[in-house]
């Protein structure tokens, strides 16, 4: 259904599950799909992956013309593989706790920019944020222009 909707040109919203794609999007958050003509590294799209095609919402590390490589911000080596065919369209919005968060702003390209960069650290920031509570307090821009403060 989600398909057919950006198919047809709709944005469609979806209530994200799992924890892959920590600390961008958390489980429970209301995520809204729009198709795109395109998509670069960083943005985070829902696809059909694998022989089973399953259903994932992970970011793009990578493209080669039509074929897009793609993980989870909170994984470290898993990828998918999608055609541009399977991709239903990209996250424009997260709805969290009464409030709408952009994944179109400067600040939030940065963020996903920089948490890319940072594959080798990503477990154990993710451990420390969990222990610390972190994960529930602040959201992925104020952790990672923290991270980028500290790194500097």
């Amino acid at each position: 259904m989600v398909c057919e909707c950006t198919g047809e040109g709709r944005s469609v919203a979806i209530t994200a599950t799992g924890t892959s794609m920590l600390p961008f999007i958390r489980p429970g958050d209301i995520v809204t799909i729009a198709p795109q003509a395109g998509y670069s590294r960083g943005d985070i799209v829902l696809a059909l992956v694998g022989a089973g095609h399953d259903v994932v919402l992970h970011a793009v590390i990578s493209h080669d013309g039509n074929t897009y490589t793609l993980m989870g911000t909170a994984n470290l080596k898993l990828t998918e593989a999608a055609v541009g065919a399977d991709i239903a369209g990209a996250v424009v919005t997260i709805e969290r706790d009464g409030r709408a968060i952009s994944t179109l702003t400067p600040a939030w390209c940065m963020a996903m920019s920089l948490w890319l960069r940072l594959r080798p650290l990503r477990r154990p920031i993710l451990k420390i944020m969990r222990i610390v509570g972190l994960i529930s307090l602040i959201g992925p821009i104020s952790l990672i222009s923290t991270i980028g403060l500290l790194l500097c």
